[in-house]
């Protein structure tokens, strides 16, 4: 006996709150220091081209 085909189940999961929606592509990294998303890898490190700051370095990876 062959095994019925079932319905795709298509409850939506419940996510916590402010979980963001899954997308194709990962989430943009931001500045831990000013929070902006102009990130640049220059010389092996990722830079903030607003405040400047080092966020990583090839070490970190």
């Amino acid at each position: 006996m062959i095994p019925a085909m079932s319905e795709p189940d298509t409850r939506k999961t419940r996510e916590p709150p402010g979980t963001p929606p899954p997308q194709g592509e990962p989430p943009a990294e931001t500045c831990d220091y000013c929070g902006s998303r102009d990130l640049a890898w220059i010389k092996c490190k990722l830079v903030c081209r607003n405040c400047r700051q080092i966020n990583k370095s090839c070490a970190d990876l």
